[in-house]
C-alpha cells in the first residue's frame, strides 16, 4: 500500500515543490509530530475501528485530515456513521 500512496500522491508533493525529505509514510499510530506538520490518514476507518480511543486519542492531539471510502454505502445509520458521531468527529462527504 505504501508504495501505491506514493505513486498516487508524486504529482500533488511535485506540484507543492515538496521533496522525499518533506513526506513520511506509515501503517501505524505510532510516531511523534511536530508542531506545524499535517498528518493525512487515507483508510481512517482501518484505523479507527481497530483502535477507537487510540485513533480518537491520536488524531485530538496533532493537525490531522481523514479518509475513508464511502461509508456503509452511503447508509447515514450504518455501524460507520454511527462510530464516527460516537468519536465526535465532524463528517463532510461530495457527490
Amino acid at each position: 500500500m505504501l508504495q501505491r500512496d506514493k505513486a498516487d500522491f508524486e504529482d500533488y508533493w511535485m506540484m507543492l515543490g515538496y521533496d522525499e525529505s518533506r513526506i513520511e509514510y506509515h501503517t501505524e499510530l505510532n510516531f511523534v509530530c511536530q508542531q506545524g506538520e499535517l498528518v493525512i490518514i487515507d483508510e481512517a476507518d482501518c484505523f479507527m475501528f481497530r483502535n477507537p480511543s487510540a485513533f480518537k486519542r491520536f488524531v485530538a492531539e496533532v493537525c490531522c485530515l481523514c479518509f475513508t471510502a464511502t461509508p456503509d454505502d452511503q447508509d447515514i445509520k450504518g455501524v460507520e456513521a454511527k462510530v464516527v458521531t460516537a468519536l465526535e468527529f465532524s463528517r463532510f462527504s461530495y457527490s
